[in-house]
């Protein structure tokens, strides 16, 4: 697909604009379906919570420094979504922690080296298999990751052919 976007589109007019391409050149047809599928919950660990609300309003954003991730007014179900999206991990990761507002706060996921060689997003993927990450995040943040059962929106697709050209 060669496609370019007008000047100024933000990212749900983008993507708007990528399910229509998808409609008209696959002739893609798709509908939502809630299923029981297994998911890691992000919860409140026993001695609560230690996140702080984030100082200031505004979009948040993530900064990766060595293996330390420094996210700032973020909402817990936006870290939940970048959990989610980790290469290593095998489920969504679904906020149940009934939290709400934004938060500012950091994660150690791994030491630095001696060169400051460790990327935090390597270092956070290879956490999930890690048998610590539990006792991390319930150190860090006050938050844990039980295994469980939840209900998750998926996408059925119901007809798609090969693309019409350019």
């Amino acid at each position: 697909i060669v496609a370019t976007a007008a000047g100024g589109a933000g990212d749900e007019q983008l993507k708007l604009m990528l399910q229509t391409l998808l409609a008209d050149r696959f002739k893609l047809t798709m509908h939502r379906e809630t299923k029981e599928m297994p998911v890691y919950a992000l919860v409140v660990a026993k001695r609560g919570s230690k996140l702080q609300q984030a100082k200031s309003e505004g979009e948040g954003s993530m900064r990766m420094e060595g293996g330390r991730m420094t996210f700032r007014s973020y909402s817990l179900a936006q870290f939940a979504d970048f959990l989610s999206k980790l290469r290593s991990v095998d489920r969504p990761v679904l906020d149940m922690t009934g939290l709400t507002g934004h938060f500012d706060f950091a994660v150690q996921f791994a030491d630095l080296l001696p060169d400051g060689s460790v990327e935090a997003k390597h270092a956070a993927e290879q956490a999930f298999q890690d048998p610590s990450l539990p006792m991390t995040m319930a150190e860090q943040l006050g938050l844990k990751l039980e295994t469980r059962k939840a209900p998750v929106e998926t996408l059925v697709i119901d007809r798609a052919e090969r693309p019409s050209e350019n």
